[in-house]
């Protein structure tokens, strides 16, 4: 049974780092409509980097929280959550195969909630992009865009979605490609976890 950890620790190097670089959300390609509210994109852009900054343990409880949330909150099914769960863990554990898995499960879904068709939307123009051919940077973008989506549709419901997913996929790409799998122990810092479906969650 998932127990709930009090505290959550993360990389206060990559943290730090990611933190300074996209803390505030880039001019982003969403319409007015679509989470206007400065305060909230803001929120969304640094709970997407305080998440993705945490270690691979407190990143699966923590990220197993969220995919519930959205569930309890009516953004998006069960099915839905348990394929960005079974992504998010993928992630933790650098395991591109299983994290391709849940992407080809999450795009195989033939009645996807209105969050879901946001993410799809997202996740097929950056399959499309030329990237200069490189997948690698592809699969990287495309995990951390459907993560930051997760955290922007529990803000924003899932016109937070599109937001998240932008903020999500230069994240990653930029922790993949500056930290890679060389993350210290000795940067680990605890932070409180605060409640399962609020943000920040630590300061």
């Amino acid at each position: 049974m998932f127990e709930r950890p009090e505290k959550l620790e993360y990389y206060g190097n990559i943290h730090d780092d990611v933190s300074k670089r996209f803390g505030k959300p880039p001019e982003p390609s969403v319409s007015p409509d679509d989470v206007s509210d400065l305060g909230t994109r803001r929120l969304i852009a640094t709970s997407v980097a305080q998440l993705l900054s945490l270690t691979p343990e407190s990143f699966e409880a923590k990220f197993t929280e969220i995919c519930d949330c959205l569930v309890r909150r009516g953004v998006a099914s069960a099915s839905e959550a348990d394929h960005l769960r079974r992504l998010g863990h993928a992630y933790a554990r650098r395991d591109e195969g299983r994290a391709l898995e849940a992407i080809e499960a999450i795009a195989g879904i033939t009645a996807p909630s209105p969050f879901l068709r946001a993410l799809k939307n997202e996740t097929a123009q950056t399959q499309t992009m030329s990237n200069d051919g490189d997948k690698d940077k592809k699969l990287w973008k495309l995990i951390g865009g459907l993560i930051g989506a997760a955290v922007g549709g529990l803000i924003g419901g899932w016109s937070g979605a599109s937001l998240g997913f932008l903020v999500g996929s230069e994240i990653a790409l930029y922790i993949h490609e500056t930290y890679g799998g060389g993350r210290r122990g000795s940067n680990v810092i605890a932070g409180p976890n605060g409640e399962p479906c609020t943000t920040p969650f630590f300061l």
